[in-house]
């Protein structure tokens, strides 16, 4: 008997989308390979130039009709995002080496939802309950790595993709943008274990709920979170049926080869800049977004969520300072009481090639929270981002630079 150890989990991401082409009447898009599309994608979205419509009708080959026709044009490529389908070619995982990431927590965790059953039945005893809805839910732990190279997206890039809700703006050999969207992408997400004989997982529709960045200490922090549509085990695959196989033929194993890139940032380097001042008195800080997205969990005649509808989103930040008396964070601290907006630039890492800049704006916040330790007084500035108006979707954005 071996034991597998933790130590020798790898994680694999995967957006779940199509690369396709756009009809020049922008009301179909075909497939530019193989045949992906399969039943259960009306309701699905497909982002065109930035946009993004929602399918009505489809075949089960390589043809999706979209409920908003956007005028001719020449035809133009798509990424159909196809949510809860893993990416695979003819029923065999496309899974490979560039999708790795490092993590120091991954957890892909099954649930079925058990239903007691209400009938009395002459006893105190319960009677065997039924069992109903499937589902799962994931959780991601790394620290912050760039690229190591300027204007290439870093190892973690699907899970930004999901969390902001598009693709990011790459400038070649300066950046790396994510902006917000209000999209929800999802990823396929693989957890192998290098012991061949353990159980490993895939968890399918994976849509993210929360992001936590942190930093202050040796290395900075990414903490992602969500729902997915179902956790699939190598143990019972062959048992699972069509919709958990979710288009393959058969439990992929792991690729040969892993490719990761960049070192981790350190977390006690950087600048913050608040209120258009750069500060060096911060100790520490956390960003944290939240999404109300949420599978659907009524479908009818089916085991399965169905595809995510979105909600609010929230982002909110918490930094902790030496508190000293210069007039520009005394000035700060007054707007945090009385609730003047301001926008704050937070800078994790010093490296070209892997400098993580959180812009944050409309910034509203709570009056400063002191804490007196045995040396210094250090004080808690807590606020919220919020966009510069009804339309700009620009509470916060992400620069890899």
């Amino acid at each position: 008997m071996a034991y597998p150890e933790s130590r020798l989990q790898r994680g694999y991401a995967q957006l779940e989308m199509v690369q396709a082409t756009v009809s020049t009447s922008v009301s179909t898009v075909t497939a530019d390979s193989g045949t992906p599309f399969i039943a259960g994608m009306v309701g699905f979205q497909i982002r065109i130039d930035g946009a993004f419509y929602t399918i009505a009708s489809f075949t089960s080959t390589t043809i999706v009709v979209l409920t908003t026709v956007i005028g001719t044009k020449n035809a133009v490529a798509a990424q159909v995002y196809y949510w809860g389908v893993i990416p695979h070619a003819a029923g065999v995982a496309t899974v490979v080496a560039a999708d790795c990431f490092l993590s120091t927590d991954l957890v892909l965790k099954p649930s079925r939802a058990i239903a007691q059953r209400p009938d009395k039945t002459g006893s105190y005893s319960q009677p065997v309950p039924g069992i109903t809805k499937r589902g799962g839910t994931w959780r991601m732990r790394c620290t912050l790595a760039g690229s190591g190279s300027a204007g290439t997206a870093p190892d973690i890039d699907p899970f930004l993709v999901a969390l902001f809700g598009k693709v990011a703006t790459v400038v070649g050999g300066a950046s790396v943008t994510y902006a917000l969207e209000d999209g929800s992408p999802s990823l396929t997400l693989w957890d192998f274990n290098a012991l061949a004989a353990a159980d490993q997982q895939v968890a399918i529709g994976c849509i993210v709920t929360r992001a936590t960045i942190e930093w202050g200490q040796d290395f900075a922090f990414i903490d992602l979170s969500g729902d997915a549509k179902y956790v699939l085990r190598s143990s019972a695959f062959s048992a699972e049926d069509a919709t958990a196989k979710s288009g393959l033929t058969a439990f992929p194993t792991e690729p040969s080869t892993q490719t990761t890139a960049g070192t981790s940032v350190r977390g006690y380097k950087g600048t913050i800049t608040l209120d258009a001042q750069t500060y060096t008195t911060f100790r520490s800080g956390r960003i944290e977004i939240a999404i109300a997205r949420e599978l659907d969990k009524a479908v009818w005649n089916s085991d399965y969520p169905g595809p995510v509808a979105g909600g609010l989103r929230s982002v909110s930040a918490t930094l902790t300072h030496t508190d000293d008396d210069s007039a520009n964070l005394l000035a700060l601290k007054n707007k945090l009481l009385v609730g003047t907006p301001f926008d704050a630039t937070i800078a994790i890492g010093a490296t070209a090639g892997n400098i993580w800049t959180i812009s944050l704006n409309d910034c509203i916040g709570e009056p400063a929270d002191y804490g007196n330790g045995q040396t210094h007084r250090t004080a808690d500035l807590a606020f919220s981002a919020y966009p510069t108006s009804a339309t700009s979707k620009n509470e916060i954005a992400l620069a890899l630079t």
